[in-house]
């Protein structure tokens, strides 16, 4: 039992986005090349012949439906040594070139021990680079394998649709993100935007915010990330357009 109280203690480290680099952007505000957040589903793989699908987020408002570099990585994680490598031994990799902010990665346990695996997404395009990492637990098979938080929707303005919503500028408009899957355990909500302000950059507890769109006529994108500290990652992006 402590051991896999110390599995899951890992497994509820935050994501490291943009790992290394410096002037790092404001959290609210996509500006360029990001990698916005890395969701695993299931959160924990069984030991065994399970598999997780690993799914990332990407922000790129510069690039004009540009394609993107995406290398992704699975490594036993140790102890940091002498180089400054936390891997033990790299289980698999993976290269693909698309336009999908939404790349994905399959990782299958192929080895027949309870440790967590280290998934390390680097993403580059136009001499942009960025690296983001997340920690996988690896479960006894006779474990429960945990699922992911749902966010089923992101609301704009009384709209819970998936479609584009038209904002006026000079408003704040409510955003809501609605939440399933979570029961009682405690949550944030990261919230981004590359077309506007938020009135918070994060929210704990609350699945609400403020919107208020750019004085300038154009497409936007609104980002909700949902976050319940345990590993457990889920997110909703909505297109927003201001005549």
């Amino acid at each position: 039992m402590r051991k896999m109280k110390v599995l899951f203690a890992v497994a509820a480290a935050t994501v490291c986005i943009d790992c290394g680099g410096d002037n790092l952007p404001q959290l609210s505000q996509a500006t360029n090349l990001r990698i916005l957040a890395i969701k695993a589903d299931p959160v924990s793989v069984r030991v065994g012949a399970n598999a997780a699908t690993m799914t990332a987020l990407i922000t790129d408002p510069k690039g004009a439906g540009r394609a993107v570099d995406y290398t992704w990585s699975a490594c036993i994680i140790t102890q940091v040594d002498s180089t400054g490598s936390r891997c033990l031994q790299t289980l698999s990799t993976s290269s693909q070139t698309t336009t999908s902010m939404t790349p994905s990665f399959v990782f299958t346990n192929g080895f027949t021990g309870a440790v967590p695996v280290l998934i390390t997404l680097t993403a580059t395009a136009g001499g942009e680079s960025r690296t983001a990492t997340k920690t996988l637990v690896v479960v006894e098979s006779s474990a429960q394998q945990i699922s992911p938080p749902a966010l089923s929707a992101l609301s704009v303005a009384g709209d819970r649709g998936v479609g584009t919503v038209v904002l006026a500028s000079g408003r704040t408009y409510e955003l809501e993100a609605l939440i399933s899957g979570l029961g009682a355990k405690p949550y944030f909500i990261t919230w981004v935007t590359d077309g506007g302000s938020l009135d918070a950059d994060r929210t704990s507890g609350s699945a609400k915010n403020g919107f208020s769109p750019k004085n300038v006529s154009g497409s936007y994108s609104l980002y909700a990330i949902l976050n319940d500290g345990e590993g457990g990652v889920d997110f909703k992006v909505r297109a927003v357009t201001v005549p």
